[in-house]
């Protein structure tokens, strides 16, 4: 399948609606070193785009056949049903498929949700600027003895996330649970394994039990807040609120920082109220859909 002007153009609209960080050029060369993946159907100015993607990290973990629907983007029912219809083929080959579905027209929803898949989160997606964060707002004081994980940490944190899976998103999914604890272990120590400098874990530590942690990543500039866990007897103590605000903090010493990133998930109104004070603004909203066949 030749990627021609018109696909270009529809996958141009398609990324600038959407806030993946992947550039067009980047998804076009992934589509060109995975053709048979690729599907696409156009009558007129209908047309539909259907591209696949191995989840090779989940596969991985759960060690079983993972596939992502990284784009589908259409404008007709039909022209989507027919599309699919074709993906399927490969997407039936696969015990665990997943689609995060960013600004996406309900035709696509909707139709997803016929097909069976489960909807695990709704979410927003928050942005700020280093120069909007409402820094009165971020905690001062150490009161929890906070401090940045190190190398000795990494399987302490392992262990606490894997028995910490809730609220994640492979929580909420009943068919996926039992995979949720290793997925979420795995996802931190990713993160502190990453020889970067601004990806790092803050924790709260006492000998050699951990209490809560959260992750931070960033890439060329877009920082992240990832996975946030507490214990459940320090829950509503503001541990977590410590936690993010000492990420964020370390996050303002790097000079090169361009925006901070984050999801929240739609139900968590006590977090959405925090980012909010933070100055946070909502740029999207996104559903996680998942299937297992």
């Amino acid at each position: 399948m030749q990627v021609d002007k018109f696909i270009i153009e529809k996958l141009k609209e398609h990324e600038s609606a959407s806030f993946h960080n992947q550039s067009t050029s980047n998804l076009i060369k992934d589509i060109q070193k995975n053709k048979k993946n690729f599907f696409f159907k156009k009558s007129n100015k209908k047309f539909c785009i259907i591209f696949l993607k191995n989840a090779d990290w989940e596969s991985k973990i759960i060690k079983k056949k993972c596939i992502k629907i990284r784009l589908i983007y259409s404008n007709d029912e039909k022209l989507l049903k027919d599309t699919y219809k074709e993906a399927d083929k490969i997407l039936k080959k696969y015990f665990w498929i997943q689609y995060d579905s960013h600004k996406q027209h309900s035709l696509i929803n909707n139709f997803l949700s016929k097909q069976k898949f489960f909807i695990n989160n709704t979410y927003y997606q928050w942005e700020v600027t280093p120069f909007k964060i409402n820094r009165k707002y971020l905690i001062k004081k150490n009161l929890f003895g906070l401090k940045k994980a190190k190398k000795n940490d990494l399987m302490l944190l392992y262990n606490f996330f894997k028995k910490n899976p809730y609220p994640g998103r492979y929580y909420l999914d009943k068919k996926i649970r039992k995979y949720s604890g290793l997925l979420y272990g795995d996802w931190i120590k990713n993160i502190l394994n990453k020889k970067k400098k601004w990806n790092f874990v803050i924790l709260k530590r006492e000998k050699k039990t951990i209490l809560g942690a959260q992750g931070f990543s960033e890439k060329k500039g877009f920082a992240n807040l990832d996975i946030l866990r507490v214990d459940q007897k320090f829950i509503n103590t503001g541990l977590g609120y410590s936690l993010l605000s000492f990420g964020i903090k370390e996050f303002l010493k790097n000079k090169n920082l361009k925006y901070i990133r984050t999801r929240t998930s739609k139900f968590n109104h006590k977090i959405n109220t925090i980012k909010k004070k933070l100055g946070f603004k909502i740029i999207g909203n996104g559903i996680n859909f998942s299937k297992i066949n």
